[in-house]
């Protein structure tokens, strides 16, 4: 097997195939913090991530997976991982040390009534938790050992 760069094995976060999203998000997790500006880098991109490993196995949560010739219902498109929300969460997970920190990669509004939570990644959000990871990353070494990514966006990972 090629050794690959770090940019290589970042970009296969995106990958089409879900052996080597997954294969990238292990070895991401592997390498850890250096990759962070690079995963920043895939802000944007809305392709769905085609992996499993970031969900956490002992979720009851379904999550939809874009397919050719089926369309995600309204209710549920804010539900799908993309790219960039991959990426996100896998900032969260290096910092936090474990990639199963939360039940899925999506985001909530901890200041929602709990009756009344949305659980999605709407685009305002991403670009809200983006936006924070963005600052965090700018801060120096230091104050970035302690802390979470997206914590002044607001939201937090369900």
């Amino acid at each position: 097997m090629p050794v690959l760069s770090d940019e290589q094995v970042v970009e296969r976060l995106a990958s089409r195939t879900p052996q080597e999203a997954d294969a990238a998000v292990g070895e991401i997790m592997r390498d850890g913090a250096r990759l962070t500006g690079l995963l920043l880098k895939h802000r944007g991109n809305r392709q769905p991530f085609a992996g499993t490993s970031l969900f956490n196995p002992r979720a009851s949560i379904l999550l939809p997976i874009p397919t050719e010739g089926f369309e995600i219902p309204e209710s549920q498109k804010y539900r799908v991982i993309t790219a960039e929300v991959a990426a996100l969460y896998l900032i969260s997970a290096i910092q936090r040390g474990q990639l199963h920190f939360s039940q899925a990669p999506l985001l909530l509004d901890p200041a929602e009534p709990q009756g009344s939570r949305v659980i999605a990644n709407t685009p305002e959000r991403v670009a809200r938790a983006f936006d924070a990871a963005e600052r965090w990353f700018r801060t120096d070494a230091t104050a970035r050992q302690s802390g979470d990514p997206i914590a002044t966006s607001g939201f937090r990972w369900y």
